[in-house]
């Protein structure tokens, strides 16, 4: 079995005239969700073996603020940094949940947890194709919303991410930060 948590970066600054969307930054409101679930994942002992994020902007920077939480032991971040695997990749600038998938086939089959952050609507689709079916996804949030800094949690029911396919999930949980 393997587990996906699957993140929707933190809220960000609307594009600014002559600015990408790609360099969109956190808001402060953004800072603030995506250390609750940092602390959220920490306190539930979810913690990856790798991360793939997106190199926009905003997904980096959700990822920095996530990342000292994870830390196992009173040691610098630095060190996390180097231990854990992060990947920061352009291809999961508004990937679509296909591209996710194809993505995932190829990670080593050492790598048992499995973090991305990325966007919407990729994030929340991915989410909802590997779920499959059932009362429990029908009645999650996952359907309804998935605001910035939303995130699921699935296990896989795979034994090799070569064999990653639409239904083969089930849904631990969607965890959505305060907004206020």
């Amino acid at each position: 079995m393997k587990r996906l948590y699957l993140l929707r970066h933190a809220e960000a600054r609307p594009a600014s005239r002559g600015s990408s969307d790609f360099a969109r930054t956190l808001t402060d409101r953004g800072r603030k969700t995506a250390a609750l679930v940092a602390y959220y994942l920490r306190d539930q002992d979810y913690r990856p073996d790798m991360v793939l994020c997106s190199n926009a902007k905003r997904a980096e920077e959700t990822w920095a603020v996530i990342a000292p939480a994870l830390q196992p032991y009173e040691d610098s971040v630095e060190r996390l940094i180097e231990s854990l695997e992060v990947q920061y990749l352009k291809s999961l600038y508004l990937a679509t949940p296909e591209t996710m998938i194809m993505l995932m086939r190829t990670l080593p089959e050492t790598t048992n947890s499995l973090l991305i952050v990325g966007h919407n609507p990729g994030i929340q689709s991915l989410a909802i194709t590997l779920a499959g079916s059932g009362e429990a996804v029908a009645d999650a949030p996952l359907y309804r919303d998935f605001p910035p800094t939303a995130l699921a949690v699935l296990n896989l029911e795979i034994t090799t991410w070569a064999a990653l396919e639409e239904g083969c999930g089930r849904l631990l949980e969607v965890a959505i930060p305060d907004r206020g």
